[in-house]
């Protein structure tokens, strides 16, 4: 599920959404807003071994684009907690 904001979410899923618990394998439902979002580490993870990658490799050629290319980890960081603050921000109105 890749949606963006909450609205979609409500869109796609309802009022309602059922969740089944990873630790105890128990089905709930909830409702809507009580849904949270996370960033997630893995995506920011990709983002710091490429920045490394691509600035070790362009180092010795462009060492200004090298050191402009460890920023690659922070805008990743920075696009990812605002994802998760737009999902978070919205919320729905009970009907």
């Amino acid at each position: 599920m890749s949606t963006i904001t909450r609205g979609e979410l409500h869109k796609e899923m309802g009022d309602q959404i059922t969740i089944t618990c990873n630790s105890c394998a128990t089905v709930n439902r909830k409702y809507i807003n009580r849904i949270s979002a996370d960033v997630d580490n893995r995506i920011i993870l990709a983002g710091i071994s490429a920045g490394i990658i691509i600035s070790a490799l362009s180092v010795f050629h462009f060492s200004f684009i090298a050191t402009l290319l460890l920023c690659i980890p922070i805008i990743v960081c920075i696009i990812e907690m605002s994802k998760s603050h737009a999902f978070k921000s919205y919320r729905i109105r009970r009907s």
